[in-house]
């Protein structure tokens, strides 16, 4: 079975996360063996959860992931400790 995440060139996609809080967008841009993930808007206890879970859907083959969050408006405790997680468990072997 073939996960979007294992072909090849590039490509968008874009989520509103927390649709009862729309507050958040992550935008997840595909290139090669990388990939990028664009967070905008506010990250916090509303919604971390449905912006970690989607990033982790979206990037899970891929050897190097760039968080990028300079379109980040606000960036609660949750949302902080959501994206430290995902960087602990891409750093991991395996």
């Amino acid at each position: 079975m073939t996960n979007s995440c294992d072909q090849r060139g590039p490509r968008s996609l874009l989520a509103i996360v927390a649709p009862d809080y729309p507050t958040a967008v992550v935008k997840v841009k595909l290139d090669g063996p990388g990939v990028v993930v664009v967070v905008g808007g506010e990250t916090d206890a509303s919604n971390a959860d449905q912006v970690s879970g989607y990033i982790r859907r979206s990037v899970p083959y891929r050897p190097a992931v760039i968080v990028d969050v300079n379109g980040v408006r606000f960036l609660g405790v949750q949302g902080l400790r959501a994206l430290m997680v995902l960087g602990t468990e891409c750093a991991e072997p395996g």
